[in-house]
């Protein structure tokens, strides 16, 4: 959900507060890879291409997809 928002968040929409229920590890390196995008003033797109993304969106696209266009 992070990493789609992330990299579409028009497309795909996550909800902030569902980040508040993963384990530490996880929330932590949420929290980290945010602040890295944004002191580097990055996108995520600089990491990770679309290749990459291709099977995420495949998998879970149609979960995180938002549904108000």
């Amino acid at each position: 959900m992070f990493l789609l928002s992330l990299w579409n968040g028009h497309e795909f929409k996550a909800d902030l507060q569902e980040l508040l229920y993963n384990e530490t590890e996880i929330f932590s390196a949420t929290i980290s890879v945010l602040q890295h995008l944004f002191e580097k003033n990055e996108q995520i797109d600089n990491f990770v291409s679309q290749a990459e993304m291709d099977p995420i969106i495949s998998l879970w696209g149609r979960v995180f997809h938002n549904e108000t266009k």
